[in-house]
């Protein structure tokens, strides 16, 4: 039986350092607003916010990975507060 805390929160901390690694480049692609690492209804994943109005990248099309981290491409316009 897995310990399902402790398994979020390892599952947390590996996406988080994905994030740490391929946040400028991701933030610097066309249309993307905002990187980050979520815990979603269906466990932890790297959410990448592109702009409604932008096309996704090339880049992250088509992807439900990236470094071993679950993807989520989120179309939303993120605007800090």
């Amino acid at each position: 039986m897995t310990d399902q805390p402790n398994q979020q929160q390892a599952d947390y901390e590996a996406t988080l350092a994905v994030q740490r690694r391929h946040e400028t480049r991701l933030l610097g692609l066309p249309g993307v607003t905002a990187v980050a690492t979520r815990l979603l209804d269906d466990g932890v994943a790297l959410v990448v916010s592109v702009d409604p109005a932008a096309p996704v990248p090339a880049e992250l099309r088509d992807r439900d990975e990236l470094d071993g981290a679950r993807l989520v491409v989120a179309r939303e316009r993120f605007e800090p507060q």
